[in-house]
Formats: C-alpha cells, sequence, structure tokens
C-alpha cells in the first residue's frame, strides 16, 4: 500500500539542545498497515526503530554530514595553473574539523602543498597559503553542483587569486533526517526531512533557564514533551522582541528590518526577555480562561510591558557591528508594547 512519511521537527534546533523527531501523523492507505517506523537523524548515524512511540527524542552536535558526491569536492587553481581537483572523506565534522580536511585536500593534489586553515569563534573559515597564489572554484568548477566550499560559508568564486580567502560566518547547518516506513508487505518507503541547527552563538537568546528559575522554582516542570530546555520559547522570544522593534519603527540607516545581528547586546533585554518567557509558557500550559496558568501568563504579560519601558537597547543600525554612542542607542522607554 502507498505510505506517506511525515516527520514532524522544529523550524531550528540550537545544537546540543534536545529535542523530538516525531514521525507518528505518519499514515497509509490500502490494505495494509504501516507496521513499522524507523528513523536516522542524520548522515552516519545508525537507524532507531521508533515503532512503539513514533519518535526520537534526539540532540545534534554543530557539525556538517559530508556524503561522497553530495557535498565532498574540493576545487581550486593554483599558480595561474589548471584545475586541480579532490574530495573529502564522507562523514560528520565540526566547521573546524572541516577546514582541516578541505586544507588537507587541497594539500594532496597541490605542488607547494602549503595550505592550512582556521575558524573563528564565529565559525567563519579562513583558507591560507605562504608558498602559492590560489583560486576556489565552488561555481564554477567541473564537480561544481557537489562542492564543499558553499556549506562553509566560502566565496562562490574568489575570482581572482589570492594568497587568502575568507568566508562568512556558519550560522545554521542543515542536517539530513530519514524516516522510513514499512507497511504489512514488507514494503519499505523512505523520506528524507532537513532539520536546521543553528550555533549557540549565532542564536543569541536574550533570555535562559536559568533566569527563569530565579522567577519560578519549579518551571522546568512545565517542558514540552520531548525537550529538555525552553531554549524554544526563548527562539519565540526574540523573535517578538525583534519583531516589536521593527513594528516601533527602530529599522537601519536604510529602512531594512532589523535582525537579531543589530542588536549587540542580550542583557539589555533581561527581565523583559524573562518575563515574556514566562508569559508564553504559562500561556502554553492553560488549560481554561481562569486557570492558574493564565492568571500567571496575565501577571507576567503586565511585569513585561513594565519592564519593556524601562529598556535602552544599542542597535547597529549601519551593519559596522558597533553602537555609536550618539546615533545609534535607541531609547524605547516611551514606547507601548502589544502583543500580536
Amino acid at each position: 500500500m502507498p505510505t506517506f512519511p511525515i516527520l514532524t521537527v522544529e523550524p531550528v534546533i540550537q545544537e546540543n539542545d534536545k529535542s523530538r523527531l516525531d514521525g507518528s501523523l505518519s499514515y497509509g492507505t490500502g490494505g495494509d498497515a504501516i507496521a513499522a517506523t524507523a528513523i536516522t537523524p542524520s548522515v552516519g548515524d545508525p537507524e532507531f526503530d521508533v515503532t512503539a512511540d513514533g519518535f526520537l527524542d534526539w540532540q545534534y552536535d554543530f557539525e556538517h554530514d559530508v556524503a561522497l558526491g553530495v557535498n565532498d569536492a574540493v576545487e581550486f587553481l593554483e599558480n595561474g595553473g589548471a584545475e586541480l581537483s579532490t574530495i573529502v572523506a564522507p562523514g560528520k565534522y565540526s566547521p573546524a574539523a572541516l577546514a582541516d580536511a578541505v586544507a588537507a585536500a587541497m594539500n594532496s593534489v597541490s605542488g607547494p602543498r602549503g595550505y592550512s586553515a582556521s575558524v573563528s569563534a564565529l565559525n567563519v573559515t579562513t583558507i591560507t597559503n605562504g608558498s602559492s597564489t590560489f583560486r576556489l572554484l565552488p561555481v564554477t568548477g567541473s564537480n561544481a553542483a557537489t562542492s564543499a566550499f558553499p556549506q562553509m560559508g566560502l566565496p562562490d568564486d574568489t575570482i581572482t587569486e589570492v594568497t587568502s580567502t575568507s568566508g562568512t560566518a556558519v550560522e545554521t547547518i542543515t542536517r539530513k533526517a530519514v524516516l522510513k516506513l514499512t507497511d504489512d508487505s514488507a514494503v519499505e518507503t523512505s523520506k528524507t526531512f532537513d532539520v536546521v541547527v543553528i550555533s549557540e552563538v549565532a542564536d543569541g537568546l536574550f533570555s535562559t533557564d536559568a533566569r527563569l528559575r530565579k522567577h519560578e522554582t519549579d518551571i522546568m516542570r512545565y517542558l514540552a514533551d520531548g525537550r529538555a530546555s525552553f531554549k524554544d520559547i526563548h527562539r519565540r522570544v526574540q523573535i517578538l522582541i525583534v519583531d516589536w522593534l521593527n513594528k516601533e519603527g527602530h529599522g537601519d540607516n536604510l529602512d531594512n528590518r532589523l535582525t537579531r545581528k543589530a542588536l549587540l547586546s542580550v542583557d539589555d533585554f533581561g527581565l523583559w526577555a524573562d518575563y515574556l518567557a514566562l508569559q508564553l509558557i504559562f500561556e502554553d500550559n492553560r488549560k481554561a480562561v481562569d486557570d492558574v496558568f493564565a492568571a500567571k501568563a496575565k501577571k507576567y504579560e503586565a511585569m513585561a510591558a513594565v519592564t519593556r519601558s524601562r529598556v535602552a537597547v544599542a542597535i547597529d543600525t549601519n551593519g559596522d557591528g558597533v553602537a555609536d554612542v550618539l546615533t545609534e542607542s535607541v531609547d524605547i522607554r516611551s514606547c507601548r508594547v502589544m502583543r500580536r
């Protein structure tokens, strides 16, 4: 019979944060029923039988899944010569490990063999060669479709030969989870789903579980199924705050919408973010209009509004990474907050 794999995952998962991969909404049509369900969290992981529950609780490292013929190609020019091509071995790589593997792969086909790599705290990769010039070919190479460079944030094409090139910060990595259904006739149907993993530094959440526990000592009992933290709630709070600032007209110098990156100090939001998080948690657990959760949600909503009225936020409105004291310190204390 036809079976239809459906895997429900969070839109974004922070590295090393427990989350649920839920295949319980999968279904089949026809005479045979789904007899077995299995989930493989990412490339190279074991397959887990989840027939009994339909889901798998998992946490992802911030690692690249490199697969043969998918994203393993390393192509470049050197000293004005012909295209050089090689690959990195399939497997899981941290950003630093993948950078080292790419440098080693380049040295394996290079004449001078002078390639080295480094990765910054913000996951910016730099490739350097002290003895020759080179040009990366992620787009124009013969195996451009399977290049290893784009996932590393390295340039699409360095155009001219250089001795060193740096990419952009890698904030998220897309992992590949596979859901496999087996029906009563032993027919298997598999489907691959993207799981977006964000680094902790890129996530830059405004509130923390530890701070929430200072307000509500037993708050962790209200965690959603499959979770070990409220980082999903903290991310919703971040989105609400950024959206609110945009609705109040605090764009950048070109009237573009603000993003999380423009908010230079998460400490600015302090209690405002904490109270918003608690409001959301109690709203999510509310069973009736006037139950204890509804009352607590209203209490923290009011506290969030009062606290927000005391906030002054440092915003980078011109993208230089610095909030100028005279022109980029935004006082939002006179604004009103509305939760939409």
